[in-house]
Protein backbone atom coordinates (compact mmCIF):
# COMPACT_ATOMS: atom_id res chain seq x y z
CA UNK A 1 0.00 0.00 0.00
CA UNK A 2 1.47 3.54 -1.06
CA UNK A 3 2.02 5.70 1.81
CA UNK A 4 -1.02 8.26 0.09
CA UNK A 5 -3.43 5.40 0.33
CA UNK A 6 -2.76 5.10 4.49
CA UNK A 7 -4.94 6.07 6.73
CA UNK A 8 -5.32 9.54 8.20
CA UNK A 9 -4.68 7.72 11.53
CA UNK A 10 -1.31 6.18 10.44
CA UNK A 11 0.06 9.74 9.18
CA UNK A 12 -1.42 11.32 12.59
CA UNK A 13 2.13 11.79 13.60
CA UNK A 14 3.52 13.28 10.83
CA UNK A 15 4.77 16.73 10.31
CA UNK A 16 1.79 18.84 8.76
CA UNK A 17 4.98 21.15 7.47
CA UNK A 18 7.67 18.91 6.16
CA UNK A 19 6.08 15.00 6.30
CA UNK A 20 8.65 13.95 8.64
CA UNK A 21 7.76 11.19 11.55
CA UNK A 22 7.14 13.50 14.49
CA UNK A 23 5.46 11.85 17.47
CA UNK A 24 6.83 14.52 20.06
CA UNK A 25 5.82 17.94 20.68
CA UNK A 26 8.39 19.46 17.57
CA UNK A 27 9.04 17.93 14.51
CA UNK A 28 12.92 16.57 15.00
CA UNK A 29 13.58 17.78 11.12
CA UNK A 30 11.89 21.33 11.04
CA UNK A 31 11.07 21.96 14.52
CA UNK A 32 7.46 23.35 13.69
CA UNK A 33 5.61 21.96 16.80
CA UNK A 34 3.11 19.51 16.15
CA UNK A 35 0.36 20.17 18.06
CA UNK A 36 -2.56 21.43 15.81
CA UNK A 37 -4.46 25.08 16.84
CA UNK A 38 -5.90 28.16 15.80
CA UNK A 39 -3.07 30.91 16.40
CA UNK A 40 -4.13 33.24 19.18
CA UNK A 41 -2.84 36.93 20.23
CA UNK A 42 -1.01 35.73 23.13
CA UNK A 43 1.23 33.66 20.23
CA UNK A 44 2.07 36.72 18.66
CA UNK A 45 2.72 38.65 21.56
CA UNK A 46 4.88 35.88 22.57
CA UNK A 47 6.91 35.53 19.53
CA UNK A 48 7.69 39.42 19.20
CA UNK A 49 8.70 39.65 22.46
CA UNK A 50 11.23 36.91 22.75
CA UNK A 51 12.65 37.71 19.42
CA UNK A 52 14.32 40.96 20.57
CA UNK A 53 13.88 40.11 24.96
CA UNK A 54 15.14 36.52 26.77
CA UNK A 55 12.08 35.63 28.84
CA UNK A 56 12.76 32.03 28.37
CA UNK A 57 14.06 29.95 31.01
CA UNK A 58 17.96 30.16 30.68
CA UNK A 59 17.31 33.74 31.20
CA UNK A 60 17.36 33.46 35.16
CA UNK A 61 20.57 30.47 35.14
CA UNK A 62 21.87 33.63 32.73
CA UNK A 63 21.83 35.99 35.32
CA UNK A 64 22.47 34.47 38.30
CA UNK A 65 25.77 33.69 36.39
CA UNK A 66 26.32 36.94 35.10
CA UNK A 67 25.60 39.17 38.50
CA UNK A 68 26.73 36.90 41.42
CA UNK A 69 30.22 35.76 39.48
CA UNK A 70 31.85 38.24 37.55
CA UNK A 71 33.87 37.19 34.13
CA UNK A 72 32.36 33.41 34.68
CA UNK A 73 29.26 33.91 31.73
CA UNK A 74 32.41 34.63 29.39
CA UNK A 75 34.06 31.83 30.54
CA UNK A 76 31.90 29.50 30.18
CA UNK A 77 30.92 30.85 26.57
CA UNK A 78 34.69 30.49 25.42
CA UNK A 79 34.66 27.16 26.92
CA UNK A 80 32.21 25.94 24.46
CA UNK A 81 29.49 25.73 27.06
CA UNK A 82 27.09 28.01 25.20
CA UNK A 83 23.96 25.97 25.08
CA UNK A 84 23.45 26.22 28.87
CA UNK A 85 23.38 29.89 28.80
CA UNK A 86 21.43 32.80 26.51
CA UNK A 87 24.15 34.11 23.91
CA UNK A 88 26.08 37.43 24.69
CA UNK A 89 24.33 39.77 21.90
CA UNK A 90 20.75 38.55 23.61
CA UNK A 91 21.81 39.27 26.86
CA UNK A 92 22.51 42.56 25.42
CA UNK A 93 20.10 43.38 24.51
CA UNK A 94 17.70 42.17 26.59
CA UNK A 95 19.66 44.26 29.45
CA UNK A 96 19.50 47.63 27.13
CA UNK A 97 15.99 46.83 26.39
CA UNK A 98 14.49 46.85 29.66
CA UNK A 99 16.85 49.94 30.77
CA UNK A 100 16.38 52.08 28.00
CA UNK A 101 12.29 51.49 28.33
CA UNK A 102 12.78 52.11 31.61
CA UNK A 103 13.76 55.41 30.92
CA UNK A 104 11.62 56.18 28.02
CA UNK A 105 8.45 55.44 30.43
CA UNK A 106 10.31 57.29 33.06
CA UNK A 107 10.93 60.50 31.18
CA UNK A 108 7.80 60.95 29.26
CA UNK A 109 6.06 60.67 33.12
CA UNK A 110 8.35 63.27 34.17
CA UNK A 111 5.80 66.57 34.81
CA UNK A 112 8.18 68.48 36.56
CA UNK A 113 8.24 71.97 35.44
CA UNK A 114 11.35 73.39 33.48
CA UNK A 115 12.85 76.72 34.96
CA UNK A 116 15.05 78.73 32.95
CA UNK A 117 15.77 81.64 35.29
CA UNK A 118 14.84 83.01 38.87
CA UNK A 119 12.28 84.78 39.18
CA UNK A 120 12.56 88.50 38.34
CA UNK A 121 10.67 92.00 38.65
CA UNK A 122 7.96 92.62 36.45
CA UNK A 123 10.27 95.61 34.63
CA UNK A 124 13.45 93.18 33.96
CA UNK A 125 10.76 90.47 32.84
CA UNK A 126 9.32 93.03 30.17
CA UNK A 127 13.65 94.06 29.15
CA UNK A 128 14.35 90.53 28.81
CA UNK A 129 10.86 89.76 26.76
CA UNK A 130 11.94 92.50 24.39
CA UNK A 131 15.99 91.65 23.88
CA UNK A 132 14.33 88.15 23.54
CA UNK A 133 12.45 89.90 20.69
CA UNK A 134 14.97 91.09 18.94
CA UNK A 135 17.05 88.35 19.04
CA UNK A 136 14.66 86.56 17.17
CA UNK A 137 14.22 89.07 14.57
CA UNK A 138 18.02 89.09 14.08
CA UNK A 139 17.88 85.08 13.97
CA UNK A 140 15.35 84.76 11.15
CA UNK A 141 16.73 87.96 9.34
CA UNK A 142 20.36 85.88 9.25
CA UNK A 143 18.80 82.79 8.56
CA UNK A 144 17.24 84.25 5.85
CA UNK A 145 20.02 85.74 4.29
CA UNK A 146 21.71 82.18 4.47
CA UNK A 147 19.02 80.37 2.53
CA UNK A 148 18.51 83.59 0.14
CA UNK A 149 22.41 83.11 -0.55
CA UNK A 150 23.54 78.99 -0.19
CA UNK A 151 27.33 80.57 -0.68
CA UNK A 152 27.13 83.11 2.38
CA UNK A 153 27.09 80.72 4.94
CA UNK A 154 28.38 77.26 5.44
CA UNK A 155 25.92 74.43 6.16
CA UNK A 156 26.78 73.51 9.98
CA UNK A 157 26.05 77.58 10.30
CA UNK A 158 22.51 77.16 9.17
CA UNK A 159 21.99 74.82 11.45
CA UNK A 160 23.12 75.84 14.63
CA UNK A 161 21.36 79.29 13.79
CA UNK A 162 18.18 77.02 13.33
CA UNK A 163 18.83 75.27 16.28
CA UNK A 164 19.15 78.63 18.70
CA UNK A 165 16.14 80.08 16.45
CA UNK A 166 13.97 77.12 17.90
CA UNK A 167 15.57 77.79 21.77
CA UNK A 168 14.84 81.40 21.97
CA UNK A 169 11.12 80.96 20.24
CA UNK A 170 10.32 77.86 22.74
CA UNK A 171 13.16 76.87 25.29
CA UNK A 172 10.81 74.05 27.10
CA UNK A 173 10.11 72.73 23.74
CA UNK A 174 13.30 73.03 22.55
CA UNK A 175 14.65 70.54 25.64
CA UNK A 176 11.84 68.31 25.45
CA UNK A 177 12.99 67.35 21.74
CA UNK A 178 16.62 67.44 22.63
CA UNK A 179 15.29 64.99 25.46
CA UNK A 180 13.65 62.74 23.41
CA UNK A 181 15.89 62.95 20.58
CA UNK A 182 18.62 61.52 23.21
CA UNK A 183 16.72 58.85 24.65
CA UNK A 184 16.08 57.52 21.19
CA UNK A 185 19.23 57.86 19.80
CA UNK A 186 21.27 56.27 23.02
CA UNK A 187 20.74 52.86 22.44
CA UNK A 188 22.41 52.97 19.11
CA UNK A 189 25.40 54.81 20.51
CA UNK A 190 25.92 52.53 23.65
CA UNK A 191 25.63 49.48 20.94
CA UNK A 192 28.24 51.08 18.52
CA UNK A 193 30.43 51.23 21.69
CA UNK A 194 30.47 47.82 21.88
CA UNK A 195 32.72 46.90 19.16
CA UNK A 196 35.21 50.01 20.53
CA UNK A 197 35.17 48.68 23.78
CA UNK A 198 36.60 45.12 22.21
CA UNK A 199 39.02 46.66 20.32
CA UNK A 200 40.46 48.27 23.57
CA UNK A 201 40.39 45.20 25.07
CA UNK A 202 42.30 43.76 22.44
CA UNK A 203 44.89 46.66 22.64
CA UNK A 204 45.35 46.19 26.20
CA UNK A 205 45.55 42.86 26.37
CA UNK A 206 47.77 42.23 23.06
CA UNK A 207 50.34 40.23 24.36
CA UNK A 208 47.41 37.52 24.89
CA UNK A 209 46.96 36.69 21.73
CA UNK A 210 43.29 36.16 21.99
CA UNK A 211 41.37 36.79 19.09
CA UNK A 212 38.80 39.98 18.80
CA UNK A 213 35.25 38.16 18.91
CA UNK A 214 36.37 36.37 22.36
CA UNK A 215 37.15 40.33 23.44
CA UNK A 216 33.91 40.91 22.27
CA UNK A 217 32.03 38.34 24.20
CA UNK A 218 33.69 40.09 27.39
CA UNK A 219 32.10 43.37 26.00
CA UNK A 220 28.43 42.18 26.08
CA UNK A 221 29.13 40.02 29.26
CA UNK A 222 30.06 43.53 31.10
CA UNK A 223 28.01 45.99 29.52
CA UNK A 224 25.00 43.91 29.60
CA UNK A 225 25.47 43.77 33.30
CA UNK A 226 26.00 47.62 33.54
CA UNK A 227 22.81 48.03 32.18
CA UNK A 228 20.91 45.58 34.71
CA UNK A 229 22.97 48.21 37.69
CA UNK A 230 21.72 50.82 36.01
CA UNK A 231 18.65 49.66 35.63
CA UNK A 232 18.93 48.99 39.86
CA UNK A 233 20.36 52.58 40.39
CA UNK A 234 17.02 53.84 39.13
CA UNK A 235 15.66 51.71 40.90
CA UNK A 236 16.33 51.58 44.74
CA UNK A 237 16.45 54.19 47.12
CA UNK A 238 19.21 56.93 47.02
CA UNK A 239 20.81 55.51 50.33
CA UNK A 240 21.83 52.62 48.44
CA UNK A 241 22.57 53.73 45.12
CA UNK A 242 26.23 54.59 45.69
CA UNK A 243 27.42 51.20 46.45
CA UNK A 244 25.47 50.28 43.31
CA UNK A 245 27.57 52.93 41.37
CA UNK A 246 30.71 51.44 43.23
CA UNK A 247 29.86 48.39 42.54
CA UNK A 248 30.05 48.33 38.62
CA UNK A 249 33.74 49.43 38.39
CA UNK A 250 34.62 46.84 41.29
CA UNK A 251 32.83 44.00 39.06
CA UNK A 252 34.20 45.00 35.80
CA UNK A 253 38.08 44.36 37.53
CA UNK A 254 37.29 40.82 39.19
CA UNK A 255 35.86 40.10 35.46
CA UNK A 256 38.87 41.47 34.13
CA UNK A 257 40.49 38.94 36.28
CA UNK A 258 38.75 36.02 36.14
CA UNK A 259 39.11 36.19 31.64
CA UNK A 260 42.37 37.33 31.74
CA UNK A 261 44.22 36.27 34.42
CA UNK A 262 47.17 37.78 35.34
CA UNK A 263 49.13 39.51 38.53
CA UNK A 264 46.91 41.90 40.49
CA UNK A 265 49.31 44.85 39.92
CA UNK A 266 49.33 44.51 36.41
CA UNK A 267 45.59 43.78 36.30
CA UNK A 268 45.11 47.44 38.04
CA UNK A 269 47.24 48.81 35.47
CA UNK A 270 45.02 47.53 32.79
CA UNK A 271 42.08 48.15 34.29
CA UNK A 272 43.23 52.16 34.82
CA UNK A 273 44.47 52.18 31.20
CA UNK A 274 41.18 50.57 29.82
CA UNK A 275 38.94 53.09 32.06
CA UNK A 276 41.11 56.11 30.56
CA UNK A 277 40.41 55.22 27.61
CA UNK A 278 36.95 54.36 27.31
CA UNK A 279 35.85 57.42 29.30
CA UNK A 280 37.73 59.51 26.12
CA UNK A 281 35.88 57.43 23.51
CA UNK A 282 32.69 57.78 25.03
CA UNK A 283 32.83 61.21 26.10
CA UNK A 284 33.71 61.51 22.38
CA UNK A 285 30.19 59.48 21.40
CA UNK A 286 28.28 61.32 23.52
CA UNK A 287 29.40 64.57 22.48
CA UNK A 288 28.63 63.84 18.60
CA UNK A 289 25.30 62.62 20.00
CA UNK A 290 24.06 65.82 22.19
CA UNK A 291 25.76 68.38 18.85
CA UNK A 292 23.18 66.01 16.83
CA UNK A 293 20.12 66.20 19.07
CA UNK A 294 20.57 69.91 19.41
CA UNK A 295 21.79 70.88 16.00
CA UNK A 296 20.49 69.12 13.35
Amino acid sequence: MSHDSASPAAHSHDCRNCGTYAPLRFCPNCGQDTAPHPPSAWEFVHEFITHYVALEGKLWKTMLLLTLQPGRLTTEYLAGRKARYINPLRIYITASFIFFLLIKVVGSDSNAPIQFSAPAEQGASVQAQIEGDEKLRELRAELAQCKAEPNRCARWKVAVAEAELRFEADPKAAVARAGERMRANLPYAMFLLLPVFALLLKAVYLNRRRYYGEHLVFSLHLHAFWFFALLVFALVPSAVSPWVALAMPAYAVFALGRVYGGRWWALALRSLALSLLYAVCLTIVLSLLMIYVLVL
